[in-house]
């Protein structure tokens, strides 16, 4: 884990504690070291998951994301992006390695600070 995204991790979490919400986003490698530092663990990832070269929908698209939701657009983008997104194989995958959804489901709260 490299020592700034350490740093960045423990910013963030100073800046959270003291009521400044800060948004945390980690795609692929980012994902990974955030799930190794709310775990505080380094061995928490497994490898052996066969997610290489494989498209899949993105589940769970909330209609009000700030991000994926319809939201405010123009007309030209006027599309139910929640249903796009869930319907379409939209995501990469090329991993390997990745948390184990039971490892998953024993980690601490992700709801607490930091949220993520």
């Amino acid at each position: 884990m490299p020592p700034c995204a350490i740093s960045a991790f423990n910013y963030i979490t100073e800046l959270q504690d003291s009521g400044v919400p800060y948004p945390v986003w980690g795609t692929c490698l980012g994902f990974q070291w955030l799930t190794e530092l709310i775990a505080n663990d380094t061995t928490v990832l497994s490898c052996g998951f066969d997610a290489e070269d494989l498209l899949l929908p993105l589940e769970d698209v909330k209609a009000d994301s700030r991000m994926f939701g319809s939201g405010d657009v123009p007309d030209y983008m006027s599309i139910d992006r929640p249903k796009l997104f869930e319907d379409h194989d939209v995501t990469m995958n090329m991993h390997t390695c990745g948390i184990h959804p039971q490892t998953a489901a024993n980690m601490p709260d992700t709801t607490s600070s930091p949220r993520t």
